[in-house]
């Protein structure tokens, strides 16, 4: 789950629009309703939802005729007919979107589908390309290192394991089984997508290096990890528990292997989900520790935010060295008083006169964190003394401010 970005919120969707299908499996408009819903919001995050559009379009249609009245074909037809003006409704918006873009760009930008640019591109690169990419896409798949694979490899062997338990020890039929082939032939379906992403949508440099592709696989791997487990949660409870809800006790267990089955399991997992809770507690207060000394929380700690673009010039004393070479206190500086000049500065190792034409440079001086050097030139030059704060440069030193005066036009 490091770095999906919203590669993560696709599959997390998906899967709740997954839950809603089946949760509404007795009302078939509510199903369609749900699943408009939840295709609209995916196209509308990135292109790259139609694939989780298609998988839930796909389980509506295999709710709707198996859960419907009459014969096969009368089920089926009437299934595919209500499935397909559903997709029709989700596509509307991103169509709508899709018609803006290109109003709004006359080139073909990366917000917009084009055919046409995808059969430029796969004629440029040649079969010499496709292969070698191909090459590389393989070994990165079938590499036991990589964390996709090995999250393929967990979900084939718990669903596996599952069923093994439930059909031969506690003699009940499933359909994980089913499941499993299911979740793998959706991981074949995404991995033939995501490589023809990379032939047809990527500049060679990229997809040669294949960049980002454990970022693509990952998240179906989260997507399947959730359907799966939300199916064997659902058979786990077929077979261990009295199906009529308003029956339900502390005795409603199918018999005593199956009880003694999950007081061991429930009394397992509280153990581990303590340990886990207090390791993620104590990791939070380190993160929230070690963040009280980040830039950003010393900047709001000394002056306000600007929400107003200006023209300001402001020197960020940053007794970090790394913090300016790389830039990034300038860039924190700028996001924060939202100027468009922000200069980072760690060495003050200078003379009075250099140091006072250095300061007179700018408009404001940020000092979020207590700079040695710094303060004893504004000593020997102003003969002021300050650790923190943001201060406005005058002609005779500086003035403490709380924020960032805009220009007037």
């Amino acid at each position: 789950m490091n770095n999906l970005l919203v590669d993560f919120v696709l599959p997390v969707v998906t899967a709740a629009g997954f839950a809603g299908i089946y949760a509404e499996r007795k009302h078939p408009l509510w199903q369609c309703s749900i699943t408009a819903l939840f295709s609209a919001e995916l196209l509308l995050v990135k292109n790259s939802g139609t694939m989780y559009v298609v998988m839930l379009v796909a389980y509506l249609l295999y709710s709707l005729a198996t859960n419907r009245e009459g014969t096969r074909w009368q089920r089926w037809f009437c299934s595919l007919a209500l499935s397909a003006f559903t997709a029709v409704i989700g596509f509307l918006p991103f169509f709508w979107w899709n018609q803006h873009v290109h109003n709004t760009f006359t080139t073909i930008s990366k917000h917009q589908i084009s055919a046409q640019a995808y059969q430029q591109q796969l004629h440029h690169e040649g079969n010499a390309v496709v292969i070698k990419i191909g090459h590389r896409f393989l070994d990165q798949i079938l590499n036991w290192h990589a964390l996709s694979t090995r999250g393929f490899l967990l979900i084939n062997a718990g669903l596996l394991i599952g069923w093994i338990v439930i059909t031969f020890l506690m003699h009940h039929k499933n359909p994980l089984l089913k499941t499993l082939f299911a979740i793998d032939v959706s991981f074949l379906i995404y991995y033939g997508s995501v490589f023809a992403m990379y032939l047809v949508s990527m500049p060679y440099a990229e997809a040669i290096q294949l960049d980002g592709l454990e970022r693509y696989l990952s998240s179906m791997v989260i997507l399947n990890l959730l359907l799966g487990a939300m199916v064997l949660a659902v058979v786990m409870d077929q077979a261990m528990f009295e199906q009529r809800i308003g029956r339900r006790g502390v005795r409603s267990f199918k018999n005593v292997f199956t009880k003694n089955l999950y007081q061991l399991t429930a009394l397992v997992l509280m153990i581990f989900s303590t340990i886990l809770m207090f390791s993620e507690i104590n990791g939070i207060e380190y993160n929230n520790t070690l963040g009280k000394e980040q830039l950003p929380v010393q900047l709001k700690q000394i002056a306000q935010p600007s929400m107003t673009y200006n023209h300001r010039k402001i020197l960020l004393v940053d007794p970090h060295t790394n913090d300016v070479n790389n830039y990034y206190a300038g860039y924190v500086g700028r996001y924060y008083f939202f100027p468009d000049k922000v200069v980072g500065q760690e060495n003050f190792m200078m003379d009075p006169a250099t140091f006072k034409k250095t300061v007179a440079a700018y408009q404001y001086v940020a000092l979020p964190e207590w700079h040695r050097t710094f303060t004893v030139m504004l000593q020997k030059t102003y003969h002021q003394s300050y650790k923190t704060g943001l201060y406005r440069v005058t002609s005779r030193g500086l003035r403490r401010v709380q924020k960032i005066t805009p220009v007037k036009n």
